[in-house]
């Protein structure tokens, strides 16, 4: 990789420093323009990251202002603690377990504020980690929460900001929950979402779906026909789902973009009474996408399709809402639990995604209009739109079984082998070939692509390296990432982010000198899609 200026740095976050770019480093994920920039982070201490950055060339200042937070609030306030980052996770955590920690902060607003981590998302990770007791909560005016069809909610954001509009702000903004219930959904007593009630909402009997808490081939795949399946909940299964996406052993993406209908590489099933169709006048990718029945009064239509996974992965979609609060509302669900929803029409199309977990599960599409009578037409059509939709599945290699699950992995030169004499999680370990000669080398190869938002590599590695006789390499796309020329203290564990699109992955062991007779193991290799 070539680089047009000479005088870019990145984060060493655990030396306290910046290094300057000189294109042996491999995919950077931080590049600042001057060193100053790079140290003005939250990780560094700035006089002794200024004073120990290798060719900066540069001098401390006499004072230096810290970068501002960002200007947007989250919702809620972080207790006073010890918090620390979670590099891999992307969010910081404050349980107690700092001490070997080099970077500890008084907050989560300081642990979270720097130029190397996503503030929004590593502050509301953090706070999804803490107790519910110890958030201090902030809230707003009562509101439809979006994500919960027939519940309204004191949340301070998540909402359209047209609803803050002075045209609009007395049709969706209220002062109590009973008057947004009333107003919205013609009953005093919906759901209620307070975002300060540690105990949780309080719900009232509704038709609306449970609220899931957070946890934080192009070609078609072989079906699995439903007598085998097993859901991993106490859902039962709609009598319309006869066969899952056997994605068991797929190491690629599964899409279907509706080109063929509701006959192509999913096995979708839909409502008989108001079946899901296709429309040929709006779509993502290619012509076609899938489209709900207007509904009226009582009325549901529902798109479902099952998955049937190993470890996991991702479902993405496309979606495209033209429903309105009270005249309908629409909400997916995976195994009978909701996990998003909306109340309101959206302009353009939403690239949305959601976790899968191991097993079998059935997710669905349901646009719904309450049981109530309402006085003029609806002035939405009440449908939902989906297009575009794919599952990447999570890869797993643990190399119990003394066979490569990862079909398309490639060996060049002698082949690494199963060992039963070193392993991190079961008994079985992949281990570099022995006799390499002087100059000889062996790599394993795999060519993935990612999900669209990217995806984590992670792996663990022995090395019993001859210094300097023996190299054992990393690569991505031909880039090092990681390369280790001794030995380890034991099991150590490599992470990567993954940019989205087709990669090259190669894990290569070099025998240099004489002298050498190491080796390393590798073991439990995970790629895990971006949510």
């Amino acid at each position: 990789m070539a680089y047009a200026n000479p005088t870019q740095y990145y984060p060493d976050i655990y030396e306290g420093n910046c290094r300057v770019v000189d294109g042996s480093e491999g995919t950077l994920m931080y590049i600042f323009d001057s060193a100053e920039k790079c140290c003005s982070n939250g990780w560094m201490v700035y006089d002794e990251c200024m004073a120990s950055t290798l060719g900066s060339g540069a001098t401390p200042e006499p004072t230096h202002s810290p970068s501002n937070a960002p200007s947007r609030k989250p919702v809620g306030q972080s207790p006073p603690g010890n918090y620390y980052p979670l590099f891999s996770e992307g969010y910081c955590k404050s349980d107690g377990q700092h001490a070997n920690s080099a970077y500890v902060f008084t907050s989560a607003e300081k642990c979270c504020t720097n130029a190397v981590m996503d503030y929004d998302e590593c502050f509301s990770l953090t706070m999804a980690a803490l107790p519910p007791s110890d958030i201090t909560c902030i809230t707003g005016m009562w509101h439809a929460d979006p994500n919960n069809f027939g519940a309204c909610t004191n949340a301070p954001t998540g909402y359209p900001e047209s609803w803050n509009e002075p045209a609009s702000r007395d049709d969706y903004l209220f002062t109590t929950h009973s008057k947004c219930c009333t107003e919205v959904f013609l009953n005093a007593n919906c759901v209620k979402n307070d975002v300060c009630d540690v105990n949780g909402s309080t719900p009232v009997v509704t038709s609306s779906p449970p609220t899931r808490s957070p946890s934080r081939q192009p070609s078609a795949s072989p079906m699995t026909e439903y007598p085998t399946y097993s859901p991993t909940t106490s859902y039962t299964i709609p009598p319309v789902v006869l066969s899952a996406i056997d994605a068991r052993h797929a190491t690629s993406e599964i899409l279907d973009s509706f080109e063929n209908g509701l006959t192509g590489a999913f096995p979708w099933s839909t409502t008989p009474d108001k079946p899901w169709t296709i429309d040929n006048s709006i779509a993502v990718d290619g012509s076609s996408s899938a489209v709900s029945s207007p509904i009226t009064k009582g009325e549901t239509s529902d798109l479902y399709v099952a998955v049937n996974s190993q470890h996991g992965g991702a479902f993405f979609f496309f979606f495209k809402s033209d429903v309105q609060m009270p005249y309908s509302g629409c909400y997916i669900n995976i195994d009978g639990v909701s996990d998003r929803g909306y109340t309101y029409p959206t302009k353009d199309w939403m690239d949305l995604t959601m976790p899968i977990e191991p097993g079998q599960h059935v997710i669905m599409f349901r646009t719904w209009a309450p049981t109530v009578s309402l006085p003029g037409g609806s002035p939405v059509s009440n449908t939902i739109h989906v297009d575009k939709v794919s599952f990447q599945p999570t890869l797993f290699e643990d190399y119990e079984s003394k066979s490569l699950a990862w079909n398309t992995i490639k060996m060049t030169g002698k082949e690494w082998a199963f060992d039963e004499t070193k392993a991190h999680g079961g008994n079985v370990s992949l281990r570099s070939p022995s006799g390499l000669n002087v100059g000889q080398s062996s790599k394993m190869s795999f060519e993935l692509t990612t999900s669209r938002r990217g995806s984590v590599l992670s792996f663990h590695y022995n090395s019993d390296g001859w210094v300097p006789s023996d190299k054992f390499m990393f690569k991505i796309d031909g880039n090092i990432v990681l390369e280790v020329t001794k030995s380890s203290r034991g099991w150590e564990q490599e992470t990567a982010i993954i940019s989205p699109g087709m990669h090259i992955l190669s894990w290569e062991f070099v025998r240099a000198g004489n002298e050498g007779g190491g080796a390393v193991w590798l073991d439990d290799m995970k790629i895990v899609p971006r949510t």
